[in-house]
């Protein structure tokens, strides 16, 4: 055992390595070789445990922290992240905590949520009983420092008045982990749970016959025995550029991750490798799109991009110099879906698509707000300048259409025309292609007014102002918190194959594969992944360990 099992907070902790010769089945063995029972397995296992979890984000944890708090036999956890970099999207997230305040109203909240999407009644109740739950279990048992806020990102949803949610009420230390997570990691840490970090899980160890799950290997070739399960808690799949090239098809053409870079999917290419049915894989949370504020190549420096609401002097072009959708945001696009007549629809960026802006815009405020948390799990607070942004050469000044198309790398004619078009209308006051500036008067469109504890915002028509030249631009970056999809689960946390059989002895937790297959409610993740995690390990408990077989 190396090194890597000793980190701040955990107590050091060592698992029993088992010697050679113990009677499991071998992943890939011939149907030449001898019956399972007769043959000595050569195996040497690095650890085992009752339960080997995968990922050490709130679903890992959660699962790990419920193994200690309900007796439930021992764990050990595996990291593919060094030690410094673990906890996934979980440690540096909001920490907002959605918590319904009844199993009937969540139901119905959340089916109004997932359409057109229908996921089966018995999935939905124990995702509503188990999500009721983590307001009371996090704070009696995990000790988290919280406060219950009521607000709904969709107010306009079924039963949204039965929505809110928890936020931790403590600060971030130091090294950016958000206060809840760090609840579920001292929890864990106080029941001596080893912990392995740089510990990539690539394969299930399970008997090939059967299917039964009763072990992983890492990348580096240690293997670890579950007694009882493996519980697959390791994210989705957003720093995977071929999984999401093959999978991205809500509009998020190029997107860059703003958590951890080691969500690749590894946990939903190990399900599949036994069978696991895939389900909703092109659904993702996402902020809709940025502007890089780093160096081309980091990634980690991607801000949210803002215009502010009383200047109106910009316009969203793609590839081509053309309009593709309604400017405004103001409560209208939430974490991926923009809200286009009367329905909330997938926010569609093309690929190399721009902001164009005047020079109002450019001097009324940042056009980069706040930056994402970097994959090194620190939130960046600083703003930059949009002077800053200018001289680094990632806002680009144009003073003729003719530059501005360079800038933008689109034909002239077509830019040119775009913008005719649009100040044409302007001088109309109506904005031809899609009513920019006209007044939106459905109640509760702007959820992010009524999050802050306002009323229900309407939005006010306003002027609308035209392009003109100095112009500058910027190359949006569309960018992704997280994927949705992955494999499917029954109602006890267990994976299920293309048959919808249980996989045995796997379960899953988090992000991979979790309930929510079109829209994303806000902190809807963070207590999926917490109730999915407490769950899984429950529902493993009750089945009887391989080791007294």
């Amino acid at each position: 055992m190396t090194d890597r099992l000793t980190r701040r907070g955990f107590l050091q902790g060592a698992a029993a390595t088992i010697a050679a010769g113990a009677a499991v089945g071998m992943l890939g063995c011939s149907q030449k070789e001898a019956p399972q029972e007769e043959k000595q397995d050569e195996r040497a296992w690095e650890a085992e445990a009752d339960y080997v979890i995968v990922g050490t984000g709130a679903a890992g944890l959660s699962a790990a922290a419920t193994c200690g708090l309900e007796n439930l036999g021992s764990a050990l956890i595996l990291e593919a992240a060094p030690e410094d970099l673990r906890g996934g999207n979980s440690r540096v997230c909001g920490q907002g905590t959605f918590c319904p305040t009844s199993v009937e109203g969540a139901i119905e909240y959340q089916t109004d949520l997932n359409l057109p999407y229908v996921v089966e009644e018995d999935l939905m109740q124990a995702w509503a009983e188990n999500i009721c739950e983590n307001g009371t279990w996090l704070s009696e048992e995990c000790g988290a420092d919280i406060e219950f806020k009521q607000s709904a990102e969709f107010p306009e949803a079924k039963a949204a008045d039965t929505a809110g949610h928890y936020a931790s009420k403590t600060k971030r230390d130091d090294s950016g982990s958000g206060g809840i997570w760090k609840a579920l990691e001292d929890t864990v840490a106080s029941f001596g749970t080893p912990v392995y970090f740089d510990a990539r899980a690539v394969s299930l160890v399970h008997d090939p016959q059967t299917k039964e799950v009763f072990g992983v290997e890492t990348e580096d070739g240690r293997a670890f025995k579950a007694n009882k399960a493996v519980i697959l808690a390791c994210g989705g799949f957003e720093w995977n550029q071929e999984m999401m090239d093959q999978f991205s098809t809500c509009g998020f053409v190029g997107a860059c991750g703003i958590g951890t870079t080691y969500n690749r999917g590894d946990g939903i290419k190990m399900a599949q490798d036994l069978g696991a049915q895939l389900w909703h894989m092109n659904n993702f949370s996402g902020k809709s799109f940025g502007i890089r504020v780093g160096a081309p190549d980091d990634d980690s420096r991607i801000a949210g991009a803002s215009f502010d609401a009383g200047c109106h002097d910009y316009v969203f072009l793609d590839p081509a110099g053309k309009r593709f959708m309604y400017e405004e945001s103001r409560g209208l696009a939430r974490h991926g879906k923009v809200y286009e007549g009367g329905t909330w629809a997938d926010l569609r960026v093309p690929g190399k698509s721009h902001a164009v802006f005047c020079q109002a815009s450019f001097d009324k405020a940042p056009v980069a707000g706040t930056v994402g948390f970097s994959p090194r799990l620190a939130a960046i607070d600083t703003l930059s300048t949009n002077e800053e942004l200018l001289e680094a050469g990632i806002i680009k000044k144009s003073e003729t259409v003719a530059e501005l198309a360079a800038a933008l790398g689109c034909e002239e004619s077509t830019l040119q025309a775009t913008l005719d078009f649009y100040n044409a209308g302007v001088e109309q006051g109506v904005d031809r292609e899609f009513h920019r500036g006209e007044a939106l008067s459905k109640e509760g469109v702007d959820a992010s007014a009524q999050s802050r504890g306002a009323a229900a915002v309407q939005v006010e028509g306003f002027d609308l102002v035209p392009l003109e030249p100095p112009f500058y631009s910027f190359e949006f970056v569309p960018f992704v918190i997280n994927s949705q999809g992955g494999p499917k689960r029954d109602a006890k946390g267990g994976v299920v194959d293309v048959a919808g059989n249980a996989i045995p002895r796997l379960f899953a937790a988090g992000e991979m594969g979790c309930i929510y297959p079109y829209k994303y409610n806000v902190g809807g993740n963070f207590s999926e992944a917490i109730s999915s995690g407490r769950l899984a390990a429950r529902s493993a408990a009750a089945l009887e360990s391989r080791a007294t077989n």
